[in-house]
C-alpha cells in the first residue's frame, strides 16, 4: 500500500507538470481553426462518454452544422499513426479495424457526419480539415487530458454514483486528481436516476468548490432494447469498465437473472465465448442473452 502510495503522488506530480507546461503556453497547442468541442472524464472509463458524444453529432448535425467526430480506437486494428477517415453514406468502415465505440458512433451517427480514427487525435483534426475543409464542428470523444488541440467546450463526465470518492491511479481509478475539474466548462454527472435530490446537491456543491463557474447536469440510463424484458428471464454479457448500471437498469425493466457474465472492458470474443454463452443460456434457461450495444458491435459477426 506503501509503495502504491507513493507511485500515486509520483503519477500525480507528472500529470500536474504536464498540464502547466501545456496551459502555460511552454508546450504549444494546436488550433484546429474549428470550432472544437471535447468530451472527457477524469477517470480510466465508465462514465458514459459514448451516448453524449452521439447526442451531440446528432444534435449538431441537425443543426446545420458540418460535423466530424474523433475517436481513438482503442484496442482497434489500427498501427501506430494509423489513421482512418471517412463520411457517412460515401464511404465503408470495418467495425473490426477500428474497435467497438469507433464502431458504435460510425453507425448510429447522421449521413454526411465525418468520423477519424486514430491514436492522435490532434492529427486526426488536422486531417479532418485538410480533406474536409468545410468541416465547422469537432467533437473529441475522450479529449480532456488530451491537451495538445485546442478546444472551444470541455464537458467532464463524472459517476454520479462514484462522486468524489475516487483515488489517483494506481489506489483509484482517476486519471487526473478532481482539481482538473477548474478546465472545465461543463460538467455531467451520469447514471443520475436514482440519486436523491439531496445526493445531487451535495454533487452541486463539491464540484463548484472546484470550479465555481462550471455549468451542471444531471443524465440518467435509458435503457432500449429490442424486444420486451419483463418477467423474462435472461443472461446478462457484457466487456465494459463499469457494468453495475447495465445491470441495475436490466432489473428495472423486470428482467429476471441470477448470474451474469462479466468481461474485462473492451473484451475481443472469441468463438469460445459465444459457445460456453449460449451453453449457459440453455443451463440458466434464460430466455434471451442481453448484451451491450457496444460489445455487440464485436458479438453480431459471430
Amino acid at each position: 500500500m506503501i509503495l502504491r502510495r507513493l507511485v500515486s503522488v509520483i503519477f500525480g506530480s507528472l500529470v500536474g507538470i504536464r498540464n502547466r507546461l501545456y496551459l502555460g503556453g511552454v508546450i504549444k497547442r494546436v488550433d484546429a481553426g474549428k470550432k472544437v468541442i471535447s468530451v472527457g472524464n477524469l477517470s480510466m472509463g465508465g462514465t458514459g462518454k459514448t451516448p453524449l458524444v452521439l447526442m451531440l453529432a446528432r444534435f449538431v448535425s441537425a443543426s446545420g452544422y458540418n460535423t466530424a467526430v474523433i475517436e481513438k480506437g482503442y484496442k482497434s486494428k489500427l498501427r501506430f499513426n494509423e489513421l482512418v477517415l471517412a463520411e457517412k453514406g460515401l464511404d465503408t468502415v470495418s467495425s473490426i479495424l477500428i474497435g467497438d465505440e469507433a464502431s458504435l458512433i460510425w453507425e448510429n451517427i447522421p449521413e454526411s457526419t465525418r468520423l477519424a480514427v486514430g491514436g492522435n487525435k490532434t492529427q486526426c483534426a488536422i486531417n479532418i480539415v485538410d480533406k474536409w475543409p468545410d468541416t465547422e464542428y469537432i467533437i473529441v470523444d475522450d479529449g480532456f487530458q488530451h491537451l495538445k488541440l485546442k478546444r472551444n467546450v470541455d464537458i467532464l463526465l463524472l459517476d454520479a454514483e462514484t462522486g468524489f470518492s475516487d483515488s489517483l491511479f494506481p489506489l483509484g481509478r482517476l486519471r487526473e486528481p478532481y482539481g482538473a475539474m477548474n478546465r472545465a466548462d461543463v460538467v455531467v454527472f451520469t447514471k443520475a436516476g436514482r440519486l436523491t435530490d439531496d445526493a445531487k446537491k451535495t454533487l452541486v456543491y463539491e464540484a463548484q468548490s472546484f470550479n465555481p463557474d462550471v455549468k451542471i447536469f444531471f443524465s440518467s440510463l435509458d435503457l432500449r432494447t429490442g424486444v420486451s424484458l419483463e418477467t423474462k428471464r435472461i443472461l446478462p454479457v457484457s466487456g465494459i469498465c463499469n457494468n453495475r448500471h447495465f445491470l441495475a437498469a436490466l432489473k428495472e425493466a423486470g428482467a429476471r437473472f441470477s448470474s451474469h457474465v462479466s468481461y474485462p472492458d473492451h473484451y475481443n470474443y472469441t468463438g469460445n465465448d459465444v459457445r460456453n454463452m449460449r451453453m449457459l443460456k440453455n443451463e440458466t434457461g434464460s430466455d434471451y442473452i442481453v448484451v451491450t450495444s457496444k460489445d455487440w458491435m464485436k458479438l453480431r459477426h459471430m
